[in-house]
């Protein structure tokens, strides 16, 4: 069999820098059998084995900036701690200050609303027409005003909101700790998307002078961030797992916060 000039197609793996550099030697004008064919193969499935060991089974956990440097997990993860510590100050303090008036029986109900209903975008999103969304979202708000509140009309409204907010901070910390190891640039937009996001949101909850103007912002924010507004049809083209698997509760989070 006669190929295009390729010739020797003897394929070595150097160390060049901090990582593995793989080649070919070329001869023009040579014929190449099929043994030599198969041991280049060989070759090359052993050099990128001995790759994936250097790398510790993973190639996930390095960003490289070019061919021969690259970033480990243990220095591209702290930024990324850093902006997420805000959400775990926020959740010792809601832990540690309130935890008298934590409701956790209303908590418990309000997470299983927000995954049942989860579940449903999920499964519409990845099965069916995703523009039902709007449906779920009304029958969030029906099933939770109908079966969820009513159940808890002598707690005080605060005690509630600052039980469901202390989930809330705890689900963001979770879902973005698998995210960093998986995908870490998404990971960066999530953390400072929902920083900034759950900042604006409350305020002027504590001071009835602004109370109003606070909840017209609040509802602004439900609606701007709604995921067929922007996200899905700008920042993704579809609902991928991330919007169905981190998104979604996080505005149902959000959502049931600025009604409740």
């Amino acid at each position: 069999m006669k190929l295009p000039p390729i010739s020797n197609n003897k394929l070595s793996s150097t160390k060049e820098g901090s990582i593995i550099k793989i080649q070919t030697r070329h001869d023009h004008g040579s014929i190449i059998t099929h043994s030599q064919i198969f041991q280049s193969v060989e070759h090359l499935v052993r050099a990128l084995s001995n790759l994936h060991e250097r790398l510790h089974h993973s190639v996930n956990l390095y960003l490289l900036q070019s061919p021969v440097t690259f970033v480990s997990i243990g220095e591209y993860i702290f930024p990324c701690i850093l902006i997420l510590f805000p959400f775990v100050i926020r959740a010792i303090s809601l832990l540690f200050i309130e935890i008298d008036s934590f409701q956790p029986n209303f908590v418990g109900l309000s997470i299983l609303t927000i995954t049942v209903h989860s579940f449903f975008v999920y499964f519409l999103a990845r099965y069916m027409n995703p523009t039902f969304l709007g449906m779920i979202y009304v029958n969030l708000l029906f099933t939770w005003y109908r079966f969820v509140k009513p159940r808890f009309l002598t707690k005080t409204t605060k005690d509630l909101r600052q039980s469901l907010l202390f989930m809330a901070y705890v689900f963001v910390l979770y879902s973005h700790a698998p995210l960093v190891l998986i995908h870490v640039s998404l990971a960066y937009f999530s953390a400072i998307y929902w920083v900034i996001l759950w900042g604006l949101y409350g305020r002027g909850k504590e001071s009835s002078s602004i109370e109003f103007v606070g909840g017209i912002v609040n509802i602004f924010l439900v609606i701007v961030s709604w995921p067929p507004v922007l996200i899905v049809p700008y920042m993704f083209q579809e609902f991928t797992d991330y919007v169905c698997l981190v998104y979604i509760p996080l505005h149902l989070f959000l959502t049931l916060l600025v009604v409740l």
